[in-house]
């Protein structure tokens, strides 16, 4: 026994349930709920599940020692599962509450569920038992993981799921043709720069165009070859495409079309297309360019006075072909423009080396300049996250030696000659491999190796991929021996 009389045990639970506990008050609920019993033989009404029974004399609080009767359950406190307020183990701080969700089941404190209801639902739920408050949510049936749709919905019948016009899925556009296909007007054509034609697209009917983040380039049908020419325009909801072209005699015949277009005549265009965007989280660009290179520039500047982002701009070419300068003027609020490659080498050095940390570095022109440059930026010690290249050709290549490949797909073996590149080879055969620049840029031909050397001369493979040796650029990559073994 507990050393308290009958009366006197009742009393002192009494004003142990009446206390309030430290840092709230006592509610009103809990009074009513405790009250005292002052005699023993009366009967008590308790509430237990939406139904009243009545108890003789409740047993002692578990908070007294005193022996319960066999078979009656000890009476529980304030805050059980009872009581509407949620239970919270004793001892444990509200911060460590939180953590003990990633302890083991057994050393976790025992919380019993604020409501008995509530959790014989969630019973009835895992035991597959669909009960009245769960009948109106629409929840995946765990037995049935072959259909998985949810029982709380009806199942329409097969007459009204087939109603309606059947709408055939959208052919997916080939790899290498871009995004949309268009056919535009020329709307405007201006020689001003010698040797370098600009082109104004538009729609026939002069609707708008799909918008195109800064840096996008459009790629061009021109006559049988796919070329990507640099968008100067506003990418915001644009009307017109403008891109501008340098004439390359020597080169595959594409920049020799665009220079004989006219107003009036219609050009298919795929794209646009991105690989050359500003850095969203960069602290402040560095733009550098070189001649023909500025074109992808005047997007960035475009987008940069659109958005008050920090940018400079270092671009030089020769004395009569720098092209966009007037837009250089009026976009750009730090821009420096160079004719001799002197004064802009030491400019170059000096823009690297002054840099606040989270700038990054956009470079574009010939594939010397660019090297030369990457080289400086690594040299100042500049990551190669923060050097994104845009390269828009190749120096010519040496036709190379013969080489025999084999085709693992289809069990051919043919001969690739000097002068004929892999790709050309492959098309000729029938085999579908996607193309775009064919200038070893783009990476849209790029074919799995499975045995050989390869003989890298692309712009588009990392030192990772090339030392890997397992995937190659076929339009102007070659082997390295005598054989290779593809998987196109």
């Amino acid at each position: 026994m507990c050393g308290f009389l009958d009366g006197d045990c009742h009393d002192a639970r009494h004003r142990i349930h009446q206390r309030a506990p430290v840092g709230r008050r006592a509610s009103p609920r809990g009074r009513r709920r405790h009250r005292p019993v002052l005699d023993g033989d009366r009967l008590r009404r308790r509430r237990t599940h939406g139904r009243r029974v009545d108890r003789a004399d409740p047993a002692p609080s578990p908070r007294c020692r005193c022996p319960r009767a066999p078979g009656r359950r000890r009476r529980r406190g304030p805050g059980c599962a009872r009581g509407r307020r949620r239970h919270r183990p004793r001892g444990v701080a509200p911060a460590d509450r939180r953590a003990c969700g990633r302890l083991p089941a057994a050393a976790r404190p025992r919380a019993a569920p604020r409501d008995r209801r509530r959790r014989d639902h969630r019973r009835q739920h895992r035991r597959g038992r669909q009960g009245r408050p769960l009948r109106a949510l629409p929840h995946r049936d765990p037995r049935d993981r072959s259909t998985g749709r949810s029982p709380g919905l009806p199942r329409l019948p097969a007459t009204a799921r087939s109603a309606g016009p059947r709408v055939a899925a959208p052919r997916r556009a080939p790899r290498g043709a871009g995004v949309i296909g268009l056919a535009l007007d020329v709307v405007g054509v201006d020689d001003r720069i010698p040797g370098i034609r600009s082109l104004t697209l538009a729609r026939p009917d002069g609707g708008p165009l799909p918008s195109f983040v800064p840096g996008s380039h459009l790629v061009v049908e021109c006559g049988p070859v796919l070329n990507a020419y640099s968008l100067t325009g506003d990418g915001a909801s644009p009307v017109t495409y403008a891109i501008s072209v340098l004439s390359c005699p020597g080169g595959s015949g594409g920049s020799q079309w665009i220079h004989g277009l006219s107003v009036g005549d219609v050009v298919g265009v795929h794209g646009p297309r991105s690989a050359f965007a500003p850095v969203l989280s960069a602290t402040r660009h560095l733009l550098v360019a070189a001649g023909i290179g500025i074109t992808p520039m005047v997007s960035h500047l475009r987008s940069a006075r659109r958005w008050r982002r920090p940018v400079e701009l270092l671009y030089v070419h020769r004395p009569g072909r720098g092209a966009h300068l007037d837009d250089v003027d009026a976009l750009a609020e730090s821009a420096s423009v160079f004719t001799d490659r002197e004064s802009f080498t030491a400019a170059v050095d000096d823009a690297l080396g002054r840099q606040p940390l989270g700038t990054h570095l956009y470079l574009c022109g010939p594939a010397a300049f660019m090297a030369e440059v990457t080289a400086r930026a690594t040299a100042w010690g500049w990551p190669a996250s923060r050097v994104h290249v845009e390269h828009f050709g190749t120096d010519a290549f040496d036709p190379g030696e013969p080489f025999d490949v084999h085709l693992r797909t289809t069990g051919e073996t043919f001969t690739v000659g000097a002068g004929v590149s892999l790709l050309e080879a492959l098309l000729a055969r029938g085999v579908d491999v996607p193309n775009l620049c064919r200038r070893g840029v783009c990476g849209e031909c790029r074919v799995e190796v499975t045995a050989g050397d390869v003989l890298h001369r692309d712009l588009f493979l990392g030192e990772r991929e090339r030392a890997a040796g397992d995937s190659m650029m076929c339009c102007v990559s070659r082997a390295a021996g005598a054989r290779l073994e593809l998987a196109p």
